[in-house]
């Protein structure tokens, strides 16, 4: 089979699950999908043996490799132990590998797609959450307040000798 870079970023669903997507840019629209990173990766590869077979069927061109002997994908770098710590934890949390954390990042900051591990959708959620308890302390405090009233009301009505049958 021909050489295609492939490229496998997540998708967050509304439920919070994770979805991975694989893609061949220098072939559009061959995409492959699953609920693992392999998954994606084996839907994509077989879409991609398909369609090939079909444009050499009928006779059409066929995409160009992406090999390219200048740039072999593969990058050294040294960060510090904390940072390796935390990219470490951020892939751990996020269930992906620190290759595709930093490959996703770097993409990210150079504009060749968004990625935000779901960041802000998070944050919504917790402000959602916090918007709720505040609004629940206010309707308790409406009610103490209220509770407290009467018990001084009680209290006066005891003081004078009212009593209740």
């Amino acid at each position: 089979m021909k050489n295609y870079e492939i490229r496998v970023f997540p998708k967050i669903a509304d439920d919070g699950s994770t979805y991975w997507t694989a893609c061949y840019p220098s072939v559009p629209g061959c995409i492959g999908g699953g609920d693992t990173v392999e998954e994606a990766i084996s839907d994509a590869k077989e879409n991609l043996e398909l369609y090939l077979e079909f444009l050499e069927e009928e006779c059409k061109k066929i995409p160009e490799e992406d090999y390219r002997s200048e740039y072999s994908g593969k990058i050294a770098l040294r960060v510090s132990k904390s940072t390796h710590k935390r990219i470490a934890e951020i892939s751990e949390n996020e269930g992906i590998s620190i290759n595709l954390l930093l490959n996703n990042a770097i993409e990210n900051y150079i504009g060749l797609k968004s990625y935000d591990l779901g960041i802000n959708k998070k944050i919504d959620e917790l402000r959602k959450v916090t918007d709720s308890g505040l609004d629940l302390q206010k309707y308790n405090f409406a009610i103490n307040q209220n509770v407290w009233k009467d018990m001084e009301e009680i209290k006066d009505f005891v003081r004078e000798g009212v009593v209740y049958e």
